[in-house]
């Protein structure tokens, strides 16, 4: 079994908490679920990107 670093995990789990505000605030303004699911999966990704550049910016162990 493979464990991620404690870092890693944080950063995915701020990713996805960040993706779940996104996908609240677009469905509560457009009601249009692919909409929703798209902005999402990029604020996913973009929430994601920039916790591990800040990360390794600061010189903390991100597991890579």
């Amino acid at each position: 079994m493979y464990v991620l670093p404690r870092a890693t995990l944080l950063t995915l789990f701020a990713a996805v908490l960040a993706g779940l505000a996104v996908g609240t605030i677009v469905r509560g303004i457009w009601h249009d679920q692919v909409l929703t699911v798209l902005a999402s999966a990029v604020a996913i990704v973009l929430a994601d990107t920039a916790i591990t550049r800040l990360m390794r910016h600061f010189g903390i162990a991100i597991g890579d």
